[in-house]
């Protein structure tokens, strides 16, 4: 429901905005996912860790001391993104970055995260019931937005993100309401959490931002090398494949905690079949859904995307190359997961960047936004074979040793 919402927006402000507001959207919005990423990293994963392990009054407190702390941080961030957008247009001018955006997108920040605490808290209290009521509640307060927005002809990037911000702290407002959490009652000093939380939260966040860089540094490469505009090609094109991309994620949440349990059992054969034949069964599904896609290519250019946004069809090609090759890449990243490697991959990380970030520079330089998307492309591919290649390789030797030596068969690295 949640990504069937964000393709609408990008749908509507496409086909009924400007082509510029489109492409400052897909900057900014890319920023809020950062944003939710760092919240997870920092304060809801740790949430999950530690508040079980306590019985519920001691979990509803250390629950409500991380939401002061999450409200701190929102709001610090919500600040540098405010001031941010401010500094950015003072630079660029007006006409590309309208400094009226700073006060929505700020509030988008602070709806948004507080909305993935309400709904991370409702998981915790084993509530999936309720989180979809604060989805659906998210989901109509902000069509309810867009329609409005239709009907006023004010379908810019201020409104979307007005809209955004007020359905997400309505959410939010509603999530905690219901759990009756009362994050500013006694519960106690924090800074014993704080610790344990921020020892936790440490190592992942880091990896988010590196996570966040590999996968959208594109874009703002794009911005600078060839203007906004060109940062809207590549959304849209992008967003037209994001259907098949959530098919790779959804198959990710189904593979991962199968193939821990067949490394604890030391079937890492097990392991590499069903990712080799997953990862050319989506490469195949890919490819099927891209020829339908061609099909109707010029029927989505006159109907859906608009002559500005015409002739995209290399560019969406690019985008299904590169999601074939993330779904060859993220089988082995799942796998090593499986595996408990976080630290091996941590490095990955930072090895695929450096590879894949200069690529995307040259690229664009050389040939355009469409060897940008090329050049993510190979990027992903190239860590690909480096994580079969060397790092299951070297998992494999490993835990083998670790076996005939006695000791556990997975030792999970603990930085």
């Amino acid at each position: 429901m949640l990504s069937a919402l964000n393709l609408l927006i990008g749908l509507a402000i496409i086909r009924l905005g400007e082509k510029l507001d489109y492409g400052i959207y897909v900057q900014l919005f890319t920023l809020l996912l950062l944003a939710q990423s760092l919240q997870d990293a920092a304060i809801n994963a740790p949430m999950v860790a530690l508040a079980p392990q306590h019985r519920a009054r001691r979990m509803r407190a250390i629950c409500a001391q991380l939401f002061r702390l999450q409200l701190g941080l929102s709001i610090l961030v919500a600040f540098l993104a405010f001031t941010g957008i401010l500094a950015t247009s003072w630079r660029v001018g007006a006409e590309a970055l309208p400094a009226s955006t700073a006060w929505p997108f700020a509030l988008a920040v602070l709806g948004h995260t507080a909305r993935g605490y309400a709904r991370d808290y409702a998981f915790l209290l084993l509530l999936p019931k309720r989180v979809l009521a604060l989805d659906t509640l998210y989901v109509g307060l902000v069509l309810l937005g867009l329609a409005a927005g239709v009907a006023l002809e004010r379908l810019d990037v201020e409104w979307v993100f007005g809209c955004i911000a007020t359905a997400g702290l309505a959410a939010g407002g509603f999530g905690l309401q219901q759990t009756g959490l009362r994050p500013f009652g006694q519960h106690g000093r924090g800074r014993d959490v704080f610790r344990k939380a921020w020892a936790l939260g440490r190592w992942a966040i880091p990896s988010v931002v590196l996570w966040w860089l590999s996968n959208y540094a594109v874009i703002y490469v794009v911005a600078v090398l060839m203007g906004v505009l060109a940062t809207a090609d590549v959304g849209a094109s992008r967003l037209l494949l994001m259907p098949i991309g959530l098919c790779s994620v959804a198959w990710g949440n189904i593979f991962l905690p199968r193939a821990s349990r067949w490394i604890a059992a030391h079937d890492f054969a097990q392991v590499e079949k069903v990712a080799a034949v997953a990862s050319v069964l989506l490469a195949l599904l890919i490819g099927i859904y891209m020829l339908v896609l061609l099909a109707v290519y010029d029927w989505l250019e006159a109907w859906v995307l608009g002559e500005e946004y015409a002739g995209l069809e290399g560019l969406t090609i690019a985008w299904a190359v590169y999601f074939g090759a993330l779904s060859f890449r993220s089988a082995a990243t799942h796998a090593l997961s499986a595996g408990a490697q976080y630290r091996s991959l941590f490095g990955y990380t930072v090895l695929g960047l450096c590879i894949t970030l200069p690529l995307v520079i040259a690229m664009t330089s050389g040939v355009g936004v469409t060897g940008a998307v090329w050049a993510q492309a190979a990027g992903e591919v190239t860590m690909g074979l480096i994580l079969w290649l060397h790092g299951w390789s070297r998992f494999k030797r490993e835990s083998a040793a670790s076996t005939s030596g006695g000791a556990r068969a997975i030792q999970p690295e603990v930085p």
